[in-house]
């Protein structure tokens, strides 16, 4: 396995803990960040840009959620984390692609 397909398959596994709550935010962005700098030119560039927007596209997706439940009346039910496993499915998705 080259040194892309391991990292990939490394981050693979911490968005999928992450996502189950298994890793907290902040430790899968240390993850995402040390081990980006490994990959090298061949590792698909919209991937790269995904994994490194991942941990911000997520806390701002919680914090739009947090707003919006803020304001909505008690008698609905509102998901505050609504859109946040699309964002991991979106990453795991294109790692997993990677490494077929």
């Amino acid at each position: 396995m080259d040194s892309n397909r391991r990292v990939a398959a490394e981050i693979l596994e911490s968005v999928l803990n992450a996502k189950s709550g298994k890793l907290s935010l902040s430790e899968l962005e240390k993850q995402i960040l040390a081990r980006l700098p490994a990959v090298d030119s061949t590792f698909p560039k919209a991937t790269r840009q995904l994994l490194d927007h991942l941990v911000p596209n997520v806390l701002r997706t919680q914090n739009e959620n947090g707003a919006v439940a803020l304001n909505t009346p008690h008698q609905f039910d509102f998901d505050e984390n609504q859109g946040v496993d699309a964002l991991f499915d979106t990453a795991a998705n294109a790692l997993r692609t990677y490494l077929k």
